[in-house]
């Protein structure tokens, strides 16, 4: 990210260095490969707030799209075109399978639906849920009184 991010790469030295700090506190912060993971990354990052230099991850953040308040700029979002009445868009199966990942993991007492509690727990992340600006008839309804099952999170 350094040259994407600052126009200028770092020397292969320093970069051995950098990963090697990684490396020291981070047990799984690079890969097999040399490569920094999410892990490796925030605690990159977690070292530059801790010794005064925020303004490098804000630099970081900025560069990959992120506003002040953390969202992604509407301008760095892919466009999502526009469908017609007649057409649809299907998941991808490796969409389906991160969608059904989440939902289990969502699912904290394993009963097969998503609770109030669940859901809001699940979208705390978030800056509203992703049906806030949705007419009332398109939000998920379960209908069984145990919650969201996955068929209508999915749906």
């Amino acid at each position: 990210f350094q040259e994407a991010c600052f126009g200028m790469p770092l020397l292969p030295r320093q970069l051995r260095g950098i990963k090697d700090v990684i490396r020291r506190n981070v047990q799984d912060g690079v890969t097999d490969k040399g490569h920094v993971t999410l892990s490796g990354f925030l605690y990159l990052h977690t070292l530059f707030i801790q010794r005064g230099s925020a303004e490098t991850t804000w630099a970081v953040l900025r560069a990959f799209g992120y506003a002040r308040d953390l969202r992604l700029e509407r301008s760095r979002l892919p466009p999502l075109g526009t469908l017609h009445t007649d057409q649809s868009c299907e998941l991808t199966e490796p969409a389906l399978y991160f969608l059904r990942k989440a939902f289990w993991e969502a699912d904290a007492d394993g009963d097969g639906a998503l609770s109030p509690a669940e859901v809001e727990a699940f979208f705390q992340r978030t800056p509203l849920p992703p049906w806030a600006h949705l007419p009332a008839v398109l939000v998920p309804r379960s209908g069984n009184g145990r919650g969201v099952e996955l068929e209508g999170f999915l749906g």
